[in-house]
């Protein structure tokens, strides 16, 4: 069963943040920096600390919910082999600059 990270729906870009559960001293929650591209025909997702975790779709809302089975597609993997899951340190953000 695939858990589905929440992603804002204030994108264009999700910063960085994970919660550690102090009872277990597990992570619940991360949230991983999301690159949402308009493309002619398409949008495009990408996320920085995972390579290869990509998407892409007709719709921004579905780019949207693509990219949080790949993100949780790429976690289950190392986690399943003991690995260390590849922690969150891209931060994305939108910079608002005045048009000249």
């Amino acid at each position: 069963m695939a858990i589905r990270l929440p992603i804002s729906q204030a994108l264009p870009a999700v910063c960085r943040n994970a919660k550690l559960s102090i009872e277990t001293g597990r992570a619940e929650e991360m949230r991983y920096a999301v690159v949402f591209e308009k493309a002619a025909r398409n949008w495009a997702a990408y996320v920085p600390d995972l390579p290869r975790c990509v998407t892409t779709s007709t719709s921004l809302n579905e780019t949207r919910q693509l990219i949080a089975d790949a993100i949780q597609f790429h976690i289950e993997g190392p986690q399943r082999r003991g690995e260390p899951v590849p922690e969150p340190t891209s931060v994305a953000e939108t910079v608002e600059i005045r048009a000249a």
